[in-house]
């Protein structure tokens, strides 16, 4: 996968019994652990924690299993699973798979370069969302409330989550070197729903 050295890509597994294709919530972390298996652990447990993301999502979804590719100095990176799995404590059913909330990695580097997404599938109910596409005041106050948990949570498991910034090919065709991944500072949630349409079934 080629992630920076030291830095933890993770993928979160959602899977819906009604919707044959899994989705994903994956970020980045800059772990103190050296083996992948455990920095999954400690994402997975971060998730669920109490008034955490999993506050959000449907309970008819199944959270996990994680997974994290631990980027090492020249050589592959390392990936490891925690197989634990839970389901989402929303209650309520939500909208379609092809829709999803949005939440905005925040960094100290300015620009667009200085900002990541996040998205958040089977997260919000119907009843929730007007037919704008806009998220009701409430449900977006519920949504930041959790994501500031959650990104606490990483931070307290020692997986502090990370921006991790891509190649750019310039124009004339030379690729620049990515800057090193970036510490997230917040978390905040478009009040617009996001659509996915690689998430609609097919």
């Amino acid at each position: 996968m080629g992630t920076q050295p030291g830095i933890a890509h993770v993928i979160i597994t959602l899977r819906h019994p009604l919707v044959r294709r899994p989705a994903a919530v994956t970020l980045a972390v800059d772990p103190t652990s050296t083996n992948p298996a455990t920095v999954a652990s400690a994402v997975y447990v971060a998730f669920i924690a109490a008034s955490s993301l999993k506050t959000l999502v449907d309970s008819d979804v199944v959270i996990g299993p994680t997974t994290a590719y631990l980027g090492t100095d020249g050589a592959e990176d390392l990936a490891g699973v925690h197989t634990a799995t839970t389901v989402g404590s929303a209650g309520a059913s939500a909208i379609h798979q092809g829709s999803a909330v949005l939440l905005t990695k925040l960094t100290a580097r300015g620009g667009r370069r200085g900002k990541g997404r996040m998205y958040l599938p089977w997260s919000v109910a119907p009843g929730n969302v007007d037919e704008t596409g806009t998220i009701g005041a409430g449900t977006v106050t519920a949504i930041n409330a959790a994501a500031s948990t959650f990104l606490s949570a990483l931070n307290s498991g020692q997986v502090p989550m990370m921006l991790l910034h891509k190649q750019h090919v310039r124009k004339d065709g030379s690729v620049s070197i990515p800057p090193a991944a970036d510490a997230v500072t917040g978390l905040t949630v478009s009040s617009l729903i996001s659509s996915q349409r690689r998430r609609l079934g097919r």
